[in-house]
């Protein structure tokens, strides 16, 4: 089914871009060079492995053939990103909204808002077809086919349709290992939008108009709607300086009015078309911790110091020096020591292709994306100064600039096309003697440096370096036709695929989260949340399960919850908010009725324990307070900073909770009243409450900004409520509440988006109109 999907999607993409013929079907099959067997079989294209580190998915990791962890560093893939596209399917497939709000992670919070599932993105809009297993595959398929078509449609336009050339481009930037490794990502799907950017920028230059203002706004358009907004900050900051570079040598420009206007109004288009995702975005970054510590200052970029810019250069230009994870690591000295690099490495044949380029190609376009190489790379090593240097311009104190190693991936894939293009019209011996000076260089670095990898390691990756240089020298030797692009074709996928095989496992199907011991046992009739003790249940994981968790791992953080967490968790540098005990009764507060916990963990006397296992048990709460509550005294008034350090003293948040409410501090009774018929799908809630007095509900979902409520039909205010939660105040009697979700932001972002893109539409139908009936 996902195999069958993606040849559909990606045919349809190449016919679009009006790519034809032995190009379309080369295209078309180079990302299945990856992902073929996951999509064929209906097996998984993510490093779900990591998922069975930690119990309790690490009981049955053999029943489901994981048997040992790939690459240990694409935790983001398996903790964030697939369960965010599953949260998307989950609420736009199973309870059929639109995609608001995800219930599933630390009381919910935005989903499209978040932006990073990419919920408008057409990919993921098709991939909704497929189970969330299969559609990860296909959707890194999609990515990797975006990658070719954008650089083999810029590498022709560069060569003067020289198509065959232009697949080396293609097939070099797809299998950079940048591209490869972020391809499970939003910013994968975002950085793989360059290529069509930049061909967008030259053409506006080139050919200004509509045609071309087409090109660069939908080029646009798909770069916005990836969800990674950073990255997508990055692409149009490259695709400025590329314009510039266009119009310098064009200058002077006769027609430079349409030129302004093609460009600017590719840009607002793309801004209006995607504003339905774009101001929610805003919206929720404003209510988030992040802004506020963004504001602070308290956000730094890395630089790295000189020993590690050795050490980094090295790796970037020898990669098998550095080791494989979980095969064989280089040891670092502190001084050095790092995870996983992003890395400008995109293969020895390019390195050796892009050698004869700068030599024997005459081409002012060699020199941009040198530069492109060049400010890859050296973003990529964070020298010290430079990073200093970088935050200086606009938008990138907020980014991770080291990421832009990427530029330089699609630099050597253009620079290879060139220099493969210039030796086909002009064959020389010289690109067998550049094919020969990197191979050597490869070998000396091979027998020369310190390390303690084994022998066999080395020579491993040595020889996947070096061969298939030694085969190209001798085919530029012998052939000297066009036929000598399958060669250099094959050799570049042989060696590519071979050397980033790791960076995305294909896991059989029966491994996507099956269903744990003890799963069974969490089920109620009315809503609940969970919590896992320690690193039991990896954060997120519950989502596939249909379980909310508590703990949160997201890219925005609600600023009111990330201050509450401390009553009941401790918070993480790179991770989620850890539980390590279950004491706290803002956990209660939270609506968290069951748990997982070591056996050896000894828990309070309310936690019941419901199932025992061999390293972890299921416990139930009896304390656990229902999803909307009323409780028996409020404390109205209280600051918000001087909340959560009152709830800290609190034993019993049914006894006492906190409305902020009034400018007077003031401890009052409330109701008594009981609510029933709760019930909750998505970002739609609802309840009966039977008040005996006028008073106050708490209900447990995160108040982010776009709540609103109805009492019996009428409009009902909402204030915070424990700090971060929603409150409602009741009048005496029966009353029907509706909580619904659908924040102001969102409703003004669709409007902007629905009527540019009738206006768009209208002006493309008018147009076609006015223009001359072909005889």
């Amino acid at each position: 089914m996902g195999l069958l999907l993606y040849l559909i999607s990606g045919a349809a993409m190449l016919a679009l871009a009006k790519v034809r013929g032995r190009a379309a079907f080369i295209l078309l099959l180079l990302p299945l060079a990856l992902t073929g067997r996951a999509l064929a079989t209906g097996d998984v294209f993510a490093p779900i492995d990591l998922a069975y580190l930690n119990d309790p998915l690490a009981s049955i990791g053999d029943q489901v053939g994981i048997t040992r962890t790939v690459n240990p560093m694409a935790s983001d893939v398996f903790a964030q990103f697939v369960p965010w596209k599953d949260a998307l399917r989950r609420v736009v497939v199973g309870m059929r909204q639109w995609p608001l709000w995800n219930p599933f992670q630390g009381g919910g919070g935005p989903l499209a808002g978040a932006v990073q599932s990419a919920p408008y993105h057409p990919i993921t809009v098709i991939g909704l077809l497929l189970p969330t297993a299969i559609a990860v595959g296909f959707t890194a398929a999609m990515v990797y086919l975006l990658a070719a078509l954008g650089a083999f449609l810029l590498a022709t336009e560069l060569m003067g349709d020289n198509r065959r050339a232009a697949l080396v481009a293609a097939a070099g930037f797809m299998l950079s290992t940048h591209i490869v490794a972020f391809a499970g990502v939003a910013h994968g799907l975002t950085i793989v939008m360059l290529p069509l950017v930049l061909l967008g920028a030259r053409r506006i230059v080139t050919a200004p108009g509509g045609r071309s203002a087409s090109l660069l706004g939908l080029s646009l358009l798909l770069l916005l709607l990836a969800g990674h907004p950073e990255s997508a900050m990055h692409v149009v900051s490259l695709a400025v300086l590329y314009f510039l570079f266009e119009v310098r040598g064009a200058w002077p420009i006769a027609r430079w009015r349409t030129v302004l206007a093609s460009g600017l109004g590719a840009g607002i288009g793309a801004l209006l078309l995607s504003a339905i995702l774009l101001l929610p975005m805003f919206d929720a970054i404003s209510a988030s911790q992040e802004a506020a510590q963004r504001a602070a200052g308290s956000i730094t970029q890395k630089t790295s110091t000189w020993p590690q810019v050795g050490h980094r250069l090295r790796a970037y230009a020898f990669p098998f020096l550095d080791g494989t994870p979980n095969v064989e690591e280089e040891p670092h000295a502190k001084a050095v020591a790092h995870t996983w690099l992003s890395t400008p490495y995109a293969g020895t044949l390019l390195f050796a292709l892009t050698l004869y380029a700068l030599f024997a190609v005459r081409s002012r376009e060699k020199w941009f994306f040198l530069f492109a190489i060049v400010w890859g790379t050296i973003s990529g090593l964070s020298p010290p100064g430079y990073t200093h240097l970088l935050e200086r311009l606009p938008g990138f104190s907020f980014a991770v600039n080291d990421r832009l190693v990427y530029f330089a991936g699609l630099g050597f894939g253009v620079l290879a096309a060139m220099g493969l293009a210039e030796w086909l019209r002009k064959p020389s011996r010289a690109l067998a003697w550049s094919c020969l000076g990197v191979a050597a260089t490869v070998l000396i670095a091979a027998l020369t440096s310190r390390t303690a990898l084994s022998p066999d390691f080395v020579r491993l990756g040595a020889m996947r370096a070096i061969l298939p240089l030694l085969l190209l020298a001798a085919a530029v030797l012998v052939i000297r036709t066009p036929r000598i692009i399958v060669v250099v074709l094959a050799l570049i996928l042989i060696q590519r695929v071979a050397e980033t095989a790791w960076l995305q496992p294909t896991h059989p199907r029966d491994a996507f989260f099956p269903p744990f011991p003890g799963r069974e046992l969490m089920q109620a009739p009315e809503p609940f949340r969970i919590v896992a003790v320690g690193h039991l249940l990896p954060p997120a994981i519950a989502t596939h399960y249909g379980l909310e968790d508590v703990r949160l791992f997201e890219a925005i953080t609600f600023r009111r919850l990330f201050e509450a967490n401390e009553l009941w968790s401790v918070e993480q540098a790179i991770w989620s908010n850890r539980a390590d005990d279950l004491t706290s009764p803002f956990l209660s507060a939270m609506n968290v009725r069951f748990a997982l916990a070591p056996s050896t963990y000894t828990p309070p006397a309310w936690w019941q324990v419901r199932g025992r296992y061999r390293t972890y048990n299921v416990l139930e709460n009896l304390r656990v307070l229902p999803r909307a509550y009323v409780p028996r005294q409020v404390h109205l008034g209280t600051p918000s900073f001087r909340t959560v350090f009152e709830m800290r003293s609190a034993a019993d948040f049914a006894e006492e909770s906190w409305i902020q409410e009034g400018r007077d501090a003031v401890r009052t009774g409330n109701g008594p009243g009981v609510v029933t018929r709760f019930a909750q799908r998505g970002s739609r809630a609802s309840f009966r409450a039977k008040m005996e007095r006028e008073g106050w509900v708490v209900v447990s979902i995160t108040a982010w900004r776009g709540w609103r409520a109805t009492i019996d039909g009428r409009p009902l205010p909402i204030r915070f409520a424990n700090h971060m939660f929603l409150g409602v105040r009741v009048p005496a009697g029966e009353h029907d509440v509706q909580l619904v979700y659908r924040p102001r932001a969102f409703v003004l972002g669709a409007w902007i988006s629905a009527l540019t893109a009738m206006a768009l539409l209208g002006g493309w139908v008018a147009a076609r109109k006015r223009s001359p009936t072909p005889p």
